[in-house]
């Protein structure tokens, strides 16, 4: 395996044990922290869908919207 695919790999790995956590509950209304965070989430989906800016920013691209909750943020 190449050292590409091999990082490749261990980081789709890495990922999937983060999506296999269970979810909580979100509140609503959102914050406005977590207003400016979904903005810049949704931002960089749209940004990773321009070639031009792809390329720019060196952006992979998007297809949908996760966020896993910082551990840093507090309350």
């Amino acid at each position: 395996m190449s050292e590409a695919n091999d990082h490749d790999e261990r980081h789709h790995q890495r990922g999937a044990s983060d999506i296999a956590e269970i979810a909580e509950p979100v509140p609503l209304p959102p914050s406005e922290e977590d207003k400016r965070i979904l903005q810049s989430l949704l931002d960089y989906v749209k940004m990773s869908q321009d070639p031009e800016l792809a390329a720019k920013y060196g952006l992979r691209p998007g297809i949908g919207l996760a966020a896993r909750k910082s551990t840093s943020r507090s309350g």
